[in-house]
């Protein structure tokens, strides 16, 4: 299926109209030839399969709802982020017991080191993503992230919602921003320490510690070798790329209550 002419929604009736008339196509039908096969060339040769499938998915359900491919720093739309969660059915002994449960933390943003510095939570950028949220969550029957031949038919989307967080939620993440923050200013202002990187990359030693709903840490696992800037008395330095997460104990509270009222 083609869809380079899809128009945006226009608001958020005509996003759940389009959501609700390929909830439970298999996403192998929905999905453009050349997609696919480019998926399958990345799990033949295993070059990083999880990613790239989880940046399938996203990019799949953009294009349905006709979201341009520039990244920008506002939301996907004019009205709401999209944020594709990929569930499965709970596994026994863990907390997150019911379906749907999500199968990892939520990416939501890309860490920017001197914007946590320079602006209070209700000014940056993880705000403006998080106040209003379109979740579509991915429902997949085979291991998640095996790297195997993909079998197409056996995802299809399901239970499409838009979160927006009430102000007390909104409080409790702004906490945690501003008790991160507090960590990074205080790291900077003391003896600047460096590490290597495993390509040789010599990058500022921060670390960061995740709170209970938000999560500061790199998308690629602790081998990752991505970095971006940070600048401290107008001197720039090299710093392993972060992004922002959302625990997916509370995606997994959020689709809970909005599935079943609990």
């Amino acid at each position: 299926m083609e869809w380079d002419e899809i128009e945006p929604c226009r608001g958020v009736r005509e996003m759940f109209r389009r959501l609700d008339i390929y909830e439970g196509v298999p996403l192998g039908v929905l999905a453009h030839k050349k997609s696919k096969e480019k998926l399958d060339s990345a799990y033949k040769n295993n070059i990083k399969p999880w990613n790239s499938l989880k940046n399938w998915h996203a990019r799949l359900v953009e294009d349905i709802l006709g979201v341009p491919k520039n990244s920008v720093k506002g939301r996907d739309l004019d009205y709401a982020e999209i944020k594709v969660i990929p569930i499965e059915y709970p596994k026994k002994g863990t907390k997150l017991d019911r379906w749907p449960a999500p199968q990892e933390d939520t990416k939501i943003c890309s860490f920017n080191f001197n914007e946590l510095i320079e602006n209070n939570f209700r000014e940056s950028h993880i705000y403006r993503k998080l106040v209003s949220v379109i979740f579509v969550p991915i429902q997949r029957k085979m291991n998640w992230k095996q790297p195997e031949k993909i079998d197409y038919e056996s995802m299809y989307m399901v239970n499409s919602f838009m979160w927006i967080p009430n102000e007390g939620i909104l409080k409790e993440i702004e906490n945690e921003y501003n008790q991160i923050r507090n960590e990074l200013i205080r790291q900077i202002n003391t003896e600047l320490k460096f590490k290597e990187l495993s390509n040789g990359t010599k990058v500022l030693d921060i670390e960061l510690n995740s709170g209970s709903i938000l999560d500061p840490r790199t998308g690629g696992g602790s081998k990752g070798t991505s970095t971006s800037n940070i600048i401290i008395k107008n001197k720039k330095f090299k710093v392993k790329q972060k992004s922002w997460f959302l625990k997916k104990s509370l995606t997994y509270k959020i689709m809970q209550y909005v599935m079943f009222g609990e």
